[in-house]
């Protein structure tokens, strides 16, 4: 269940931040996935 979530998260960075999954995914070794998942983000209808 972890790697679906994660790859959900993936998806949703790649959308908000432009990059490409396999960039994302890159940047996930250096904690960038953490970060993010760490900070408010706003998205169509969730808060």
């Amino acid at each position: 269940m972890k790697k679906n979530e994660d790859f959900i998260l993936t998806e949703e960075v790649s959308k908000i931040t432009g990059y490409g999954t396999h960039s994302i995914r890159l940047f996930a070794n250096e904690g960038l996935l953490k970060v993010i998942e760490n900070r408010p983000v706003h998205r169509c209808g969730f808060t």
